[in-house]
């Protein structure tokens, strides 16, 4: 009796199946016609049926499940695991307020108050209107960072 292996038990590799999921493989084709890679995969594959003779299962059983036909699976294919998206950095969350539409009016608009004041009679003070614009805007942005930064610590401790 042949040494029964992971080669000739699944005809498919780890590799194989990260075709069916692959961003450029599901994406939307561009002309109208034609089909998502990873539907034109499966049916190479024989589509449920035969997908199920390459993963040597059975479409209505499911595995065998025993410790062996698990370990194998384990061995071959991995852990099967979802990979959660990790929170970002205060930076990088306070760098993407300042990309908001309305924030960069407000800037320009603060921008064009302050060139006026430059050139206006009276100059001890008219510029002190424009910094207090960027201020508050600058307070916004750091206010409204902070509490996404703390709503995706949540996010971490709920998940965890």
């Amino acid at each position: 009796m042949p040494l029964l292996t992971s080669k000739n038990i699944f005809r498919l590799s780890r590799e194989d199946l990260t075709l069916f999921f692959s961003k450029k493989n599901i994406a939307t084709p561009d002309n109208y016609g034609e089909c998502r890679i990873s539907l034109n995969i499966l049916k190479d594959c024989g589509y449920n049926h035969g997908l199920c003779l390459l993963l040597n299962t059975d479409k209505d059983t499911g595995i065998i499940g025993d410790p062996e036909d698990l370990e194998r699976r384990l061995c071959l294919f991995g852990k099967n695991i979802v990979a959660l998206p990790s929170t970002e950095k205060f930076h990088v969350l306070l760098a993407r307020q300042f990309e908001d539409e309305n924030f960069v009016i407000l800037m320009w608009a603060a921008f064009i108050y302050f060139m006026f004041s430059l050139f206006s009679e009276n100059t001890g003070s008219a510029y002190v209107e424009s910094l207090t614009i960027y201020s508050g805007l600058m307070l916004a942005a750091l206010i409204t960072s902070s509490c996404d930064f703390l709503k995706e610590a949540q996010f971490q401790t709920l998940k965890d």
